[in-house]
């Protein structure tokens, strides 16, 4: 029973569409970070030196870097929420699964993998697309509601101006005797009587 209850779990938590990630390739992890209150994320770029149980819930690849001289190595987990972002920069021709000599190679520069000429490819979160999707189709339908109302109200009728639209002023010239368009024409009492 319990592990009908963890599958279950797992199959809720588990991410549509995973980094196709391998070994040799140069990626690089938007990580989301949370200090205090705030959240940020911060991109951590190097070479994948392994990867393990990729079809599974548990996948997980290492990303290698060399920062000032030190080797520094950070495992992420596939399916995990606080990865958002995977971007392969490049593709390096390797023949193992698991680069573990890369270690003994951190300060030489003779060490160089040559490139496959794979594109690059960017694997995002897919909830935040399926929310731009849901929000768009949720102002479209908000649309069409607000034209349908409208469109359904018998107390306006075409010939009426609308009481939004502001009145349209002529005021280019005044010279030409035109009157501007909008303004109610008032006739002055004390001009008539002098006339």
């Amino acid at each position: 029973m319990n592990s009908a209850v963890i599958d279950k779990f797992q199959a809720t938590q588990m991410k549509d569409k995973v980094a196709d990630v391998r070994p040799g390739e140069t990626v690089k992890v938007h990580y989301k970070i949370r200090e205090g209150g705030k959240e940020r994320i911060q991109i951590f770029e190097g070479l994948v030196i392994g990867t393990k149980a990729i079809k599974s819930f548990q996948g997980s690849f290492t990303v290698r870097k060399v920062v000032d001289g030190i080797g520094v190595e950070r495992t992420f987990p596939l399916h995990s929420p606080w990865v958002t972002k995977v971007e392969r920069v490049k593709s390096g021709k390797v023949r193992r699964a698991k680069l573990n000599f890369v270690r003994g190679y951190a300060l030489s520069r003779r060490f160089k993998l040559k490139d496959k000429g794979v594109e690059g490819t960017i694997w995002e979160e897919i909830k935040a697309e399926k929310e731009a999707v849901a929000e768009e189709q949720e102002r479209h339908e908000e649309g069409i509601v607000e034209k349908t109302e409208v469109a359904e109200n018998p107390e306006t009728s075409e010939n009426e101006p609308d009481e939004a639209q502001e009145p349209v002023t002529n005021d280019e010239s005044p010279e030409q005797g035109t009157e501007p368009v909008g303004e109610e024409k008032t006739p002055d009492s004390e001009t008539e009587s002098s006339n």
